[in-house]
């Protein structure tokens, strides 16, 4: 019998819990997300032409130097393996107009690494989204270059009228009538929803492919399927109720714009989400419903960045005073 016992514990592995029998690694993660956004990558570069493929190799480019330079120079850990950086430069560049000078790219990218990653202590520290706020910086101070919005087929410097949402949010003072655009410059819903014959940012055209990669990511667990359907659902019913339960308004502002793109990648950000399973609702909701507000009354008809950043913000008050409430107690534990 001792021998027995004795092989058996020669055989065993002691370690300490959870015991998982999955890695998951940050870089592994980033992994998942960089093979869905291949999909849009894939809509960018049919729609818009080869200069996508310079765009995302400039922004990848620029946000891993950025890193590792900072992290060099800081004496730092060099973690540009973990593939975080080459997340926030693809998704930096697909949210531009393939209009959008090199230079702006560059200067985008920088400041999404350095001002608001690194100077925050990295990966998993950063309170705001690296690739919206730098995609927030370059439309309000460089907004007359990144917001040439280009029609597939067109050559670069050919700029369209209006994107689809801008259309929508032609007359904000209002918005909450179906009157106030023109059905003439609007797409039908199928090519919104394809991108076909679209103009606007490269990666947020075809909302089929983006919807694909949602759910890879939904697949794979990487995300959890409520937060981007809470996100959209105050959109929906906004601005549904808003245009006296106009469905074609309605989905013309789903369509429209980054919602569907930053319901997939942005909003669901690991580092710049709440902790709490209750602040994540409150987190996702909140978002959807600045985004309609800053649609419909601000100067930024698009409204989603701008109201990811503000919900970035408000993370350590969503974890703080939403924490869940431990099993028998009726109160949380604030």
């Amino acid at each position: 019998m001792s021998e027995v016992t004795a092989l058996t514990d020669a055989q065993l592995t002691m370690s300490n819990a959870p015991h998982l029998r999955q890695v998951r690694t940050s870089a592994w993660i980033m992994q998942q997300v960089i093979l869905a956004l291949m999909l849009p990558t894939i809509g960018a570069l049919y729609f818009f032409g080869w200069r996508v493929l310079v765009m995302i190799v400039v922004a990848i480019g620029s946000c891993v130097l950025s890193e590792y330079l900072f992290q060099k120079l800081t004496k730092r850990q060099i973690t540009i393996k973990d593939y975080s950086a080459v997340v926030t430069g693809l998704l930096l560049a697909l949210s531009l107009p393939v209009s959008a000078p090199i230079w702006t790219i560059i200067l985008g990218s920088g400041f999404a690494i350095i001002f608001i990653k690194q100077l925050f202590g990295g990966i998993g520290r950063n309170w705001f989204n690296p690739a919206v706020g730098a995609r927030i910086m370059l439309s309000v101070f460089f907004g007359e270059y990144v917001s040439g919005w280009v029609e597939p087929g067109e050559a670069v410097d050919a700029t369209s009228q209006a994107t689809p949402l801008g259309v929508v949010a032609n007359d904000r003072a209002d918005a909450v009538s179906t009157a106030t655009y023109v059905d003439a410059e609007m797409p039908n819903l199928v090519d919104m929803f394809l991108g076909t014959g679209v103009g606007g940012n490269i990666g947020e055209t075809s909302k089929l492919l983006i919807i694909l990669a949602l759910v890879y990511l939904i697949a794979r667990q990487i995300i959890d399927p409520f937060i981007p359907f809470l996100f959209i659902l105050p959109v929906a019913v906004i601005t549904l109720v808003t245009s006296g339960f106009d469905l074609e308004f309605m989905m013309q502002h789903l369509l429209s714009g980054a919602l569907i793109f930053a319901a997939t990648f942005m909003i669901t950000d690991y580092s710049s989400s709440p902790f709490t399973p209750h602040g994540k609702i409150a987190f996702a909701i909140g978002a959807g419903i600045l985004t309609v507000l800053f649609r419909y009354y601000s100067d930024y008809s698009g409204g989603v960045g701008f109201a990811i950043l503000i919900m970035n913000a408000c993370v350590p008050l969503l974890d703080k005073y939403l924490p869940p409430r431990i099993y028998g107690h009726k109160k949380r534990p604030i």
